[in-house]
């Protein structure tokens, strides 16, 4: 735009300043019989000339004031493309730097969602089976954190031990197990506090004590462990004893129950009672041996009702008329 302005402007510069010469040169003009050849013989010696020669010497310098007010306009111009330009370009880079780190981030996101798979849940049911602690053998070594909801350094840790168990996939078996759902096994492995995590390896089992972070837990899995010394692994509890915590269970929740909800427990109660009663009496009639006969007459009169009976209630055959004898 301002090289498009400028250039009308020097026009009507230079317009100005011829004006400006050929006044002068009319108001310094000879008389009328002068010829053209004497005026510009004396054009130069004329005091018209000089304030001519001044006028468009102003006019140029003006003119060239403007060139060089354009050239720096357009230098601006051009400058404060490559800035915009610069500007675009550390734009884009920052978008790209952007995208990357959102990648990465969505990539870290799956990473967790397959560690959480690698945690295998314990519990009282199978835990012996899947570990296989007291024998020790085929399955191989496990780690396996007490834990109850409750507890926030359980919570903590836990993602901790997600990623060891991604990291150690095939190597070294995770588990986590909830003492509040399992009381059998926390009573076997003498759990007191939580979180509680034990190493077991050929039927021994190792706590650990350090830094609960990946760096120290690697270093305990393979094979730190056995820089202490271990515990033999407790046989599982006998059906006896499992029996008797059922037992206590019952009655310790029963006891809760009527001390919170007495009426609605002793209705249950009842009611309990009463289907109890009621399939007693069922399986005694089912099992009940068949009827006697007091004496021999009477079976004897008994056998010949029945006989009587499904003699009456027997269909009788149809006689078919036979047809005509053929030789």
């Amino acid at each position: 735009m301002s090289l498009g302005l400028a250039l009308p402007r020097r026009a009507v510069l230079l317009l100005v300043a011829l004006l400006a010469l050929f006044s002068v040169l009319a108001a310094a003009a000879p008389d009328a019989g002068a010829t053209t050849a004497d005026v510009v013989e004396n054009d130069i010696a004329t005091p018209g000339d000089a304030a001519a020669a001044e006028v468009a010497a102003a006019a140029v310098a003006v003119a060239d004031n403007l060139d060089d007010e354009d050239g720096h306009a357009e230098a601006a111009v051009v400058t404060g493309d490559a800035d915009n330009e610069e500007d675009d370009a550390v734009a884009g880079a920052d978008d790209d730097a952007i995208a990357a780190v959102d990648a990465d981030n969505e990539d870290a996101a799956a990473g967790v969602a397959e560690v959480v798979n690698r945690m295998v849940s314990l519990d009282d049911g199978n835990f012996e089976s899947l570990t296989q602690a007291y024998t020790g053998s085929t399955t191989g070594d496990w780690f396996v954190i007490f834990y109850a909801d409750w507890c926030p350094y359980c919570l903590n840790v836990m993602p901790t031990l997600e990623e060891l168990s991604h990291n150690h996939f095939g190597e070294v078996n995770f588990g986590r197990l909830d003492i509040s759902a399992s009381p059998d096994t926390k009573a076997r492995f003498n759990v007191t506090s939580v979180p509680a995590l034990i190493h077991l390896h050929k039927g021994q089992y190792y706590r650990f004590m350090g830094q609960r972070n990946v760096a120290s837990i690697s270093h305990f899995i393979t094979g730190g462990f056995e820089e202490f010394e271990g515990t033999p692994v407790p046989p599982p509890l006998p059906l006896s004893v499992r029996l008797h915590r059922v037992y206590q269970t019952f009655v310790s929740d029963l006891k809760a129950s009527l001390d919170q909800h007495r009426a609605v427990t002793v209705s249950f109660l009842m009611l309990g009672v009463l289907a109890g009663m009621a399939a007693g009496v069922a399986a005694s009639q089912s099992l009940a041996p068949p009827p006697t006969c007091p004496s021999v007459d009477a079976c004897r009169l008994r056998i010949a009702a029945a006989t009587a009976s499904a003699s009456r209630n027997k269909p009788r055959a149809t006689a078919t008329p036979a047809g005509p004898k053929q030789d």
